[in-house]
C-alpha cells in the first residue's frame, strides 16, 4: 500500500501537526525560512485531530505555531485552486496580526507572523522560482516598511530536480513533499535523517485505518470539487462562446477566448488555468493578467 501523500492537506497536518513531529515541523520551518538560528522550540496551537467530514474547509487542515520568541507562524498545504486565493492568505495573515493584542495592549507587543503555503499547483506563472517571499516594501524595494509581515509561496510543481540533484535542505524538504510518498528509501540514505523518518512516519500513518478511510474520503471529495469546477468552466466557456456568436461578434474567436478569459482571470483562476479553459496561448494570458 503505498503511503500517504504529503500533498494532499490532511495528510500533511497529519504528519507535522502532532506533539510527537515537532521536531519534523521545526526541520522544515529551518529549511524555508532560512533563520540565523534554526527553530527548534515551537508550540503547535491547533494539532492535528480527526475531521468531521471530508468535504470540511482547507482552512481547518492548516497549521499554527508559535516559537519561544512569540513569532507566530501558519503554515498550510493547498491541494486545490481556489478562486482569490491570494486574497485569502492576505486576510488569514491579517488575522493572525489582529488576534494577538488584547484591550489596552501596546502595538509594540505585536509579534511578527509568518505565513508559508505550500501549493500542490502552480498559483504565480510569471515567476519561475519554484519558492517566492513577500514583504512589505517601498514600490522601488529601497525599504521595508516592516519586518513584521513575511508569506512564503512554495510552488510544488516548479520544482524540477531529480533525486541525485538535490543537496540543501530545502530542497530535500521540498523534493518530499511534493514525491516523498513514491520515494524509495535508499534514495534518501544521504539525505538529512528528518527526511527519512518522515517517510517512515508516512508508512506508520498509511497503516492506521481510521486516518486511512479520512484520507480516501478527503481525495474523494477533492476529485469531485475539481471536477464539478472543471464542468462549470467548460458550461461558462461555451455559454460565452454562444452568446458572442449570438450577438454577432466580427472580431473572431480569438477575441471571444480573451473576453472569456478575462473573466475567468476576475474571478481568480490562475494564469495556467486560465490558459488550458480558454485554449489561448499561455503568453497571451500572461498579457491580459492584471498587473
Amino acid at each position: 500500500m503505498e503511503p500517504l501523500d504529503p500533498k494532499i492537506d490532511l495528510a500533511f497536518k497529519a504528519l507535522f501537526g502532532r506533539e510527537e513531529n515537532k521536531d519534523l515541523l521545526g526541520s522544515l520551518l529551518s529549511a524555508i525560512l532560512q533563520p540565523e538560528e534554526p527553530i527548534e522550540e515551537i508550540e503547535i496551537l491547533n494539532p492535528y485531530g480527526p475531521i468531521d467530514s471530508a468535504g470540511e474547509k482547507v482552512s481547518i487542515l492548516d497549521l499554527r505555531v508559535r516559537d519561544r520568541t512569540g513569532r507566530r507562524y501558519a503554515i498550510e498545504m493547498q491541494c486545490r485552486s481556489q478562486p482569490a486565493f491570494t486574497e485569502r492568505i492576505l486576510y488569514y495573515a491579517a488575522r493572525l496580526v489582529d488576534t494577538q493584542l488584547g484591550r489596552g495592549q501596546p502595538y509594540s507587543d505585536l509579534k511578527p507572523v509568518v505565513v508559508i503555503v505550500f501549493t500542490s499547483h502552480v498559483l504565480l506563472g510569471e515567476l519561475a522560482e519554484y519558492h517566492n517571499v513577500f514583504e512589505l516594501w517601498d514600490s522601488k524595494g529601497r525599504k521595508r516598511f516592516t519586518g513584521h509581515l513575511r508569506i512564503d509561496l512554495v510552488e510544488l510543481p516548479k520544482f524540477d530536480k531529480r533525486p541525485e540533484e538535490v543537496r540543501t535542505l530545502e530542497e530535500q524538504w521540498v523534493a518530499f513533499l511534493k514525491e516523498g510518498h513514491r520515494m524509495k528509501s535508499e534514495v534518501l540514505t544521504t539525505w538529512a535523517p528528518e527526511i527519512a523518518r518522515a517517510r517512515e512516519e508516512l508508512e506508520r500513518l498509511s497503516a492506521d485505518p481510521a486516518l486511512r478511510e479520512q484520507y480516501d474520503d478527503r481525495i474523494r471529495a477533492l476529485r469531485d470539487y475539481v471536477s464539478d469546477i472543471e464542468g462549470s468552466f467548460r458550461q461558462g466557456v461555451e455559454q460565452g462562446i454562444e452568446q458572442g456568436i449570438e450577438q454577432g461578434i466580427q472580431t473572431g474567436s480569438h477575441k471571444a477566448a480573451e473576453a472569456c478569459a478575462r473573466r475567468l482571470l476576475g474571478r481568480g483562476f490562475s494564469i495556467e488555468e486560465t490558459a488550458e479553459l480558454s485554449g489561448l496561448p499561455l503568453r497571451d494570458v500572461q498579457r491580459l493578467a492584471p498587473e
